[in-house]
């Protein structure tokens, strides 16, 4: 190095002047360095300048040197390095990501003085920083706080960035955090404190602050000094049912606990006397009120331990946990028979395998009322907390109900129940007819019935619902028909076999109209009258007289016949209480004449023994006795 004489000869003859050259140390990498360093955001060129200097740390004045520049961070980048031929160099690259690079720059392989530095990449947007959670505000000695930070764009879009956070607390004594990337965006911040104090917490963001200082204040872990219950699950619950009750927490100063969600890690745990165990949940309310959820594994007594970040907290709570409902034992009271219109109601009453009805509610019962049209009637059911459960409904139609009862769709006992709804609250049923009475062997009985309500005025009903009975003496039903005459009038025949007496008995709405069944006592009829006519399609002709007082028509009057054959009768009606019944048989054999007045029968059955013989058609004339009867019978 130094300044040294250059000189050339030819055949030892000197052909110029001498010529003085400078001879420079190589560029060191100990005194070369690294200047006016700009870097730009995502997408823009970023440079900086390298400055090569000798082993004296002159400044070299001439280039040459071979400079090597790598970018490390979420990407690796080898930057473009320019000779200006003077000493000094320009280095640019472009990042495409967002991230804190490292800068390296080698000298003939070998690393600068001074390198590696960090530096930030930032994104193409302007950053605001949002905060939430409870440790921005304080914590708990050794309980670990927590805090998130969301990094936003102009748009209230998350950036994507990587973890170029720092947060550093100010206090006394030195508290680390950690910083977590949850998401884009989004960071977590934790931290332990051990001692009570106060810090301020100061937030950086590539570096810089991102405002002014908060306050957080470190406090001590409550102590407990009593706890109160709430709910009947804190004393009873059902084995494998949701069980809940309410606690609050007293501190030694009587002010209630606030546990806080973030900071309090407070949870419980449940066992039994015979070793099972299972967790639940724990709802926090307002004021320091927790709810807490489980669900018992078995019958028994249990206990309930509250913890506060897995250390115990002096409570224990032992709840009796008891069987469930069983269908089969289940009842049902006050399901009566009401009127249309009007709010029926029942009870539920929950038992279990015991029979022993349960103090607690919360069970599913599931209905369905069910006309026997096929119209499903809403309900309503209200839970007393105490093992009933009340039912309501308003029946918008007469008749039969069918009411399905099912405890978790598995049918209570005797399930479905039937009930019948009435037209009318003040509905009575009067019955009248010699068939309440008296009867002959094969023949015709009648009983009629009117249903009527306070004002004396006909009810309309379903017919269907009014049922009448007819048993023997051994108490066999025989068979019984039934005409609706009018709305509100019905009227029932049955046929006697044999002389006995009968008992009868009739249900109006499901309700027994009697006191007492009706003893009907049955007799032999009265002779037949031999009726002998000269041919087929000979007339009949069966004069009879009523004496009663008052005018009737034809129409009053209905005349019914029963034969081997079906036959077509005429009622004629005189004006002097007279009249005749003209019918023509058609074939030999034993002919009925039942005679009403207004549905009313008038006399016993009339029986004809009708023989038809050879000849001619001809007209015979017959008379029956004359009849009293009484309108009010």
């Amino acid at each position: 190095t130094g300044v040294n004489t250059l000189s050339m000869h030819l055949f030892k003859t000197q052909l110029s002047k001498e010529i003085l050259t400078t001879i420079y140390s190589p560029a060191s990498s100990r005194y070369s360095s690294v200047e006016s360093v700009s870097i730009g955001k995502v997408n823009k060129e970023s440079r900086f300048k390298i400055i090569a200097r000798d082993e004296k740390g002159n400044k070299l004045p001439l280039g040459g040197d071979i400079f090597q520049v790598k970018i490390v961070g979420e990407e690796v980048i080898d930057a473009k390095v320019f000779d200006n031929n003077n000493g000094e160099y320009i280095a640019i690259f472009t990042p495409s990501k967002p991230s804190l690079s490292t800068l390296f720059v080698y000298l003939r392989g070998t690393l600068i003085q001074g390198l590696p530095i960090p530096f930030y990449v930032y994104p193409d947007c302007s950053i605001r920083c949002e905060y939430s959670g409870i440790g921005l505000q304080e914590g708990v000695i050794n309980r670990t706080s927590t805090f998130t930070i969301t990094l936003k764009d102009e748009k209230n879009n998350l950036v994507d960035v990587p973890n170029v956070l720092k947060v550093v607390f100010l206090g006394e004594r030195p508290l680390s955090s950690s910083v977590t990337k949850l998401g884009v965006g989004i960071f977590e911040v934790r931290y332990l404190p051990t001692f009570i104090t106060q810090y301020q917490l100061v937030i950086y963001l590539y570096g810089q602050p991102t405002g002014r200082p908060l306050n957080v204040n470190i406090r001590a872990f409550p102590r407990l000094k009593a706890f109160k219950l709430d709910g009947s699950g804190s004393r009873l619950g059902i084995v494998n049912r949701r069980v809940t009750f309410d606690v609050s927490l007293t501190d030694t100063q009587d002010k209630p606990i606030i546990f806080k969600p973030s900071i309090d890690d407070l949870s419980f745990f449940a066992y039994s006397a015979a070793g099972s165990s299972v967790f639940g949940k724990i709802i926090t309310k307002p004021n320091g009120v927790y709810t807490i959820e489980w669900i018992p594994t078995c019958v028994g007594e249990w206990t309930v331990s509250l913890y506060c970040n897995k250390q115990f907290m002096g409570v224990n709570i032992k709840p009796k946990i008891i069987e469930a409902p069983n269908p089969d034992f289940c009842t049902v009271v006050g399901l009566v028979k009401t009127v249309v219109g009007n709010e029926a109601r029942f009870k539920i009453e929950s038992r279990n395998s015991k029979g022993e009805k349960l103090p607690l509610g919360g069970e599913t019962f599931n209905l369905n009322i069910t006309h026997e049209n096929g119209v499903t009637i809403p309900y309503s059911i209200r839970d007393t907390n105490n093992g009933e459960y009340f039912v309501s409904w308003t029946p918008s139609i007469s008749g039969k109900y069918s009411i399905s009862i099912c405890y978790y769709y598995i049918p209570i006992k005797n399930s479905p129940f039937t009930v019948y709804i009435t037209p009318s609250s003040s509905m009575r049923c009067v019955a009248g007819g010699r068939g309440i009475q008296s009867g002959k062997v094969d023949r015709l009985s009648f009983v009629d019935f009117k249903i009527l309500d306070s004002n004396q005025t006909l009810v309309p009903i379903d017919s269907h619902h009014l049922v009448l009975d007819v048993l023997d003496s051994n108490n066999t039903k025989i068979p019984c028909s039934q005409r609706l005459l009018a709305p509100g009038q019905v009227k029932f025949e049955y046929r006697p076999t044999d002389i006995q007496n009968y008992f009868i008995n009739a249900r109006l709405y499901g309700d027994t109209v009697f006191r007492q069944p009706l003893k009907v006592v049955v007799t032999q009829p009265p002779p037949l009258v031999p009726v002998s006519l000269p041919g087929v399609g000979s007339e009949l002709c069966v004069n009879f007289t009523v004496h009663i007082p008052g005018n009737f028509e034809a129409s009053d009057f209905e005349a019914r016949i029963e034969g081997p054959t079906n036959v077509t009768s005429k009622l004629v009606l005189n004006n002097d209480g007279s009249g005749s019944v003209l019918f023509t048989p058609s074939s030999s054999g034993v002919y009925i004449l039942y005679l009403f007045l207004r549905n009313q029968e008038l006399k016993e059955p009339t029986g004809l023994d009708i023989t038809i013989q050879s000849g001619d058609p001809a007209s015979v004339t017959i008379r029956i006795n004359p009849v009293q009867y009484q309108l009010d019978h």
